[in-house]
């Protein structure tokens, strides 16, 4: 779908019903008529992160100020074993 006109948002936290974000992915609409979406985070951010399973989802704001929820789902971090 065309996301001319929309803004993106994702964060993820340990549980559904906590205040606390445990991150914010970055969220950008990189080709707005293809309907193409970028996440990402830094090596920084994710290194910040402690190890654990997260929910998280990613929402679209139309100019009107609808919210659509278009994913959602579970992160899990690991340590780097690879150094």
């Amino acid at each position: 779908m065309s996301l001319s006109g929309y803004s993106a948002a994702s964060q993820f936290r340990s549980t559904h019903d906590t205040n606390t974000v445990a991150g914010t992915i970055s969220s950008t609409i990189s080709n707005a008529s293809g309907g193409v979406l970028t996440l990402s985070m830094t090596a920084t951010q994710t290194g910040n992160v402690e190890e654990g399973i997260y929910v998280y989802d990613v929402e679209i704001t139309s100019s009107a100020g609808a919210v659509t929820r278009i994913m959602q789902g579970k992160v899990t971090v690991t340590p780097q074993v690879t150094r």
